[in-house]
């Protein structure tokens, strides 16, 4: 994610941000001109930008891909140039399960003189970048909006530009435009999480239930495995009375991680809502066996004891 501030705070205690169990995660992507051919030999750097951990460097091959795994997870700067053709710049976060998915397109500089617009171009984009930030945590969001303004300017398919202005006009309030900007991020790119999980964060506190779902769906689909993406699209599923899809939710969950507590709590609350009552018994039980001072444990303890008795 791009040193994303995260802006919404999810009113419903279903929706909670889960901890990474995972150390690590990974990056793949692809490289291709603007006639959709591949392109070898692309330089791709990957820079942490506070997480300890070394720069990866790596060169697409002759389809143009590149993948690395064991990635510590956290923010990095990702820089993908090639002599030739403009470079490309963008900023994300590495988070846990299957490797995150960047494809891009580089387009080509005519002459001897696009290498050093590239490069001109790379060093621009990157001080507007840094610009747009410090702004934004200065909360001087006019500023934070034209420093953001002009990376479109410069690279008119930013997905990381439109995710920031997304950002910026959710701190002034105006979700329309924080959505409108979410969503163009996530047509350049179509694979990125952060832009539905952000979309969901709006629609979530403004308990609009079936578009959460909807946000949060695609998320899914941009990362399968994201526990985070099952366990709050479980959620929303809960709040707008959508028990069964709720229930595949968390039973994808647990299946992805059988030891996540809040998962087992949130799906034997189902169960008992659905009349399954033996069912629900394990898992509150689980629940109780890896979180014995939850914030759910009271709770738990009295539902067991009732279902027990009855």
């Amino acid at each position: 994610m791009v040193r994303r501030l995260r802006y919404l705070v999810v009113c419903c205690s279903v929706l909670v941000a889960l901890e990474a169990r995972a150390q690590n995660g990974g990056l793949r992507g692809a490289v291709v001109d603007e006639n959709n051919q591949p392109l070898a030999g692309v330089e791709v750097l990957l820079e942490p930008l506070g997480v300890m951990s070394r720069e990866v460097r790596l060169e697409s091959d002759a389809n143009g891909t590149f993948v690395r795994m064991g990635i510590r997870l956290g923010e990095y700067r990702l820089t993908i140039q090639k002599e030739g053709y403009q470079t490309y710049m963008e900023e994300f976060k590495i988070r846990p399960g299957a490797p995150m998915r960047i494809d891009v397109i580089l387009r080509s500089v005519a002459g001897t003189a696009g290498v050093a617009a590239s490069e001109e171009e790379a060093a621009e984009y990157q001080q507007y970048f840094d610009q747009g930030v410090a702004e934004l945590e200065a909360e001087n969001y006019p500023a934070a909006l034209a420093a953001f303004e002009q990376i479109l300017e410069l690279q008119p398919d930013s997905a990381t530009a439109y995710f920031n202005l997304g950002i910026v006009y959710g701190k002034l309030g105006e979700t329309d435009k924080a959505l409108e900007h979410f969503g163009k991020a996530a047509v350049v790119r179509p694979d990125y999480y952060d832009a539905y999980d952000a979309i969901g964060d709006i629609y979530s506190a403004e308990g609009r239930w079936p578009e959460t779902m909807e946000a949060l769906a695609k998320a899914i689909e941009a990362r399968p495995d994201s526990t985070e993406a099952l366990y709050n699209y479980g959620g929303a599923a809960m709040n707008g009375g959508e028990f069964p899809k709720a229930r595949e939710a968390f039973e994808k969950l647990l299946s992805s991680d059988p030891n996540h507590a809040a998962g087992h709590y949130q799906l034997g609350m189902i169960l008992v809502n659905q009349g399954d009552n033996d069912a629900a018994v394990p898992h509150l039980e689980k629940y109780l066996d890896l979180a014995p001072e939850g914030s759910q444990a009271a709770a738990a303890k009295g539902i067991l004891d009732y279902l027990k008795k009855n």
